[in-house]
Parts: structure tokens; C-alpha cells; sequence
């Protein structure tokens, strides 16, 4: 089961990449390409974001914990709204998960020297870290971020490459229609790009672990690694942070190799829709998937996952305005609180 979680994860990353955010000369792949290229170099948006995700099963697993579990991620409904600053790479937004009625909601905040999250359930706000006063810090942080345009150039590095993987005949242009946003009325052209099982995997094997591979995502990751360590408390040390990270490198290319004996694409459709001067003001993907029934992975029986993700993005290169909440000790905690027994037993409320 974990290296079935490991390759459907790897799936998850790679196709975010197509979510990032018309020239009649052009043909709809270059237009495609136009539109995924220039989204990386926006200064701010804002965007909003809709997923489904339904579960079904052709027999009870005999495993009454993952019974539950699955039965919990049947019509899912995930949602939410942010605003970006790109440049200096700020942020916040809101969140709302629907666990079939279950609701739990939050808010995000973000820069490179300060993170807020409004913990679900709990409804408080807790600081993540604040380094505002402590410059030495904040550098630390940056560091552990890694370098913007490194990671720009790496994302164009996997698109082309994406691209390339594509035949002209996958990607075609529909008929112009118009998508409401939240500032207006916009007639945008529909690209949609449609993939069968193979392309898909071979898009996957291809692209995935060229991100692991490339050394500014490396370090980044060992860093990070090496950052959640130390907010927990734990001491690794660079040798036994380098080895975790071997280890989850060598999972994830057993788990692209698994991919051909797990998984189906049944369906894998993208549609971009792109104004004129190409940015892709909406984009959605729809996407069935068969994890088939395996003994040998834990596997007991086939589960089919359907996935629907609509994003819009408006305001682009607009002025836009994160403020973040003012903290009280009646409206938030600490870290260290989130685990101790008063907070669990006290502050949940269900």
C-alpha cells in the first residue's frame, strides 16, 4: 500500500505543474507552451480552486481501518481561494475540505520569514515560525526555500519536456466560448490536450524523477528534511538526513516502475482556456484512475478514484494586499501547545 500511496503522490506533483497558471499564428501546443512559460513569470494573481474526488470500490477490503479510511475519501470536495505575490514569494489564502458533510476549514499565511495557519477543528491560529526579528534566521529560511530562479528554470526544463512528449494531434483547439471570473466576463479560447494509459505513464516516468534529480531541488528537499527535523526536535545528522533522502529517491522510482502493474488511466483530459495574449485564465483536468487489485502491494481489491480540479486565476500583475491576522493568546497558541494533553482535550471541538 505504501508504494501504491508513493506512485499515486508522484502522479499528484507532476500534473500540478500543468495547473500553473490567442494568437491565430500560432498552433494550439505553441499556445500551450506560451501560456505554461509565461505563468511562471507573474508577480502576483489571485486564484481560486475547486477539486472533487469520488472512490469506488468492486469489494470491502476485510480491513475495517482502511475501510473506513477509503469510505472517508468518497466524494470529496476540496476548495479554496488565495492570492499570490510570485516575486517575493508571499501568499495567503483560505482552504475548506467537505469530508461528506464534515467540514474543516483554514487559513493560510505566508512569507519567507513568517507562516500562519488557522488550525482546522481547533479554529485558533498557530505560528509555524516567525523570524521577523531574527535575521540570522530568516537567511536560514530563504536558504532552505532555495533560489526562485533555479526552481523557474527547472519548471520550464519539465514543461518543455512535457511538450516534447506530446504529438501535435493530442492538443487540439475548440471553439472560443466566454468563463465568468470573479472580475469579469472573459471569451477564451479551449485548448484540450487528451491522454490514453501509456502517454500518461510515460509522461510520468519521464518527467518525475528528472525533478528529484536536478540539484536545486535536491538541496532543497535536504534542506527542508533538515528543517522539520529540528522543529520537532529530532537530531539527524547529515549523513542520516542524505540516507532518508536516498531512500525516498529510491521509493519513488520503484514506485514509477510499479506503475504499468497498479494503475489504469482510464480517462486524463486537460483543457486550458486562454485569452489572447495566452494566459490561462481557466484550467480544468478530469482524470479516472484503477489502482487493480494486487496481493503482492496490499492491494485487496480494485479501487477506481475519479478527480476533478477547476482554477481560475484574475488580477494578474495586480497590486494585491497580504495582511496578516493580529494574534492574541485568546486567538492562537504555540507549536508546543498543539500537543499537549489540555490542548486535545480542551480545544477540539466536534
Amino acid at each position: 500500500m505504501k508504494k501504491y500511496v508513493a506512485s499515486f503522490l508522484g502522479l499528484i506533483l507532476v500534473f500540478s505543474l500543468l495547473t500553473s497558471c490567442g494568437k491565430a499564428e500560432q498552433t494550439p501546443k505553441e499556445r500551450v507552451a506560451e501560456a505554461v512559460e509565461q505563468s511562471q513569470d507573474y508577480k502576483t494573481l489571485k486564484q481560486n480552486f475547486e477539486m472533487s474526488m469520488n472512490l469506488e470500490m468492486d469489494n470491502p477490503t476485510n480491513d475495517p481501518e482502511l475501510d473506513m479510511f477509503l469510505a472517508m475519501l468518497q466524494n470529496v470536495m476540496l476548495s479554496g481561494e488565495i492570492q499570490l505575490d510570485q516575486e517575493n514569494m508571499n501568499f495567503s489564502g483560505t482552504a475548506k475540505v467537505d469530508l461528506q458533510g464534515m467540514v474543516y476549514e483554514t487559513e493560510l499565511y505566508f512569507t519567507p520569514e513568517k507562516y500562519i495557519v488557522k488550525v482546522p477543528i481547533i479554529g485558533q491560529y498557530m505560528t509555524i515560525y516567525d523570524l521577523t526579528e531574527d535575521n540570522e534566521q530568516a537567511e536560514e529560511i530563504n536558504n532552505y526555500l532555495g533560489n526562485t530562479d533555479e526552481f523557474k528554470a527547472l519548471a520550464k526544463e519539465m514543461n518543455d519536456k512535457m511538450l516534447d512528449l506530446f504529438s501535435d494531434d493530442v492538443i487540439v483547439a475548440l471553439d472560443d466560448t466566454t468563463v465568468t471570473l470573479p472580475n469579469g466576463d472573459m471569451t477564451v479560447t479551449p485548448i484540450e490536450i487528451k491522454l490514453n494509459d501509456a502517454q500518461v505513464k510515460d509522461l510520468i516516468k519521464e518527467v518525475f524523477l528528472m525533478m528529484f534529480d536536478n540539484e536545486q531541488m535536491r538541496t532543497t528537499l535536504i534542506n527542508q528534511m533538515k528543517m522539520q527535523s529540528e522543529m520537532i526536535g529530532e537530531e539527524l545528522t547529515e549523513e542520516e538526513i542524505e540516507a532518508d533522502f536516498a531512500e525516498t529517491r529510491a521509493s519513488i522510482e520503484e514506485s514509477m516502475n510499479m506503475l504499468d502493474d497498479l494503475v489504469v488511466f482510464d480517462a486524463f483530459n486537460i483543457v486550458y482556456y486562454l485569452d489572447d495574449n495566452n494566459n490561462a485564465l481557466r484550467s480544468e483536468i478530469d482524470i479516472d484512475v484503477t489502482v487493480k487489485e494486487n496481493v503482492e502491494f496490499e492491494i485487496p481489491t480494485d479501487v477506481k478514484f475519479g478527480f476533478n480540479i477547476t482554477t481560475d486565476i484574475w488580477d494578474i500583475n495586480e497590486a494585491i494586499d497580504i495582511t496578516f491576522p493580529v494574534l492574541t493568546d485568546e486567538n492562537s497558541f504555540s507549536m508546543e501547545d498543539m500537543f499537549t494533553e489540555d490542548m486535545i482535550t480542551e480545544d477540539m471541538q466536534y
